[in-house]
């Protein structure tokens, strides 16, 4: 197994920073691992995750920093939900370059809402998504105070700051319109003591998960949003998933 420092290039020409895992031998299937919002591709659950999907289930996997995040160039005010997606998009490509034909989306908060998002423009094998951002538009519709380029919105019992920009592009997606499209097999997980993103939102995204039949929610029992001591859980349904599904 090794690990070597990438870069891709998005298409409004962004340098995004990321890592990739090798397995031994040819790549069973690829997977490209999304973090949240303000956090980066150097989080130890991804870095663990990495390593065990690559080690384990001969997976190349791919983690990289979001737009403005991390070591990616870019300006937080000018992140938008669109470019998230494009993002992705660049992961996908160039996992699909590297001659991956098999592949798999996996994020966590921000990064799972723009796994579903993706999963439903485009062809990936499945999507698992940890305490996501299912509905964008109705968590940025709960402002709280706005100052200029930035507005402060009540994410569960806490109030967070977002640029103003990516607000405005968040109502752009609201649920319905994205979530019946997806065919993929779909993998949720979350906390059920979750503070941020409540896990009644995961509950109601299901039945609307219309365009496929495998699709399943894993709801943890006192969990919080990072899954503080309880990630050796959350990896073993990602590696029960993965296994069953690649």
């Amino acid at each position: 197994m090794s690990m070597e420092h990438v870069q891709l290039e998005t298409f409004q020409h962004h340098a995004l920073s990321g890592i990739l895992h090798l397995p031994e031998g040819n790549p069973k299937a690829g997977l490209v691992l999304m973090h949240g919002v303000f956090a980066s591709k150097d989080q130890l659950w991804m870095q663990s995750l990495g390593e065990r999907l690559a080690k384990e289930c001969q997976f190349a996997v791919l983690r990289f920093d979001f737009f403005a995040h991390g070591e990616s160039e870019g300006d937080i005010k000018q992140l938008t939900y669109h470019e998230l997606i494009s993002n992705a998009q660049a992961a996908i490509g160039f996992l699909r370059n590297a001659g991956v034909s098999k592949i798999f989306v996996l994020g966590h908060s921000l990064g799972g809402g723009v796994g579903l998002l993706i999963a439903s423009q485009q062809k990936v094998n499945g999507v698992i998504a940890l305490s996501p951002v299912s509905n964008p538009s109705n968590v940025v519709k709960r402002i709280a105070r706005r100052e200029k380029e930035m507005v402060s919105v009540e994410m569960g019992e806490h109030l967070v700051d977002f640029p103003l920009a990516f607000v405005e592009s968040a109502l752009l997606f609201p649920r319905d319109s994205f979530v019946g499209k997806i065919t993929c097999p779909v993998c949720v997980v979350h906390g059920t003591k979750d503070p941020i993103l409540f896990a009644k939102d995961s509950e109601t995204l299901m039945p609307l998960l219309t365009s496929t039949t495998d699709k399943e929610l894993h709801l943890l029992k006192d969990a919080d949003h990072v899954y503080t001591h309880r990630w050796n859980e959350v990896f073993d349904i990602v590696m029960d998933w993965v296994k069953r599904h690649a």
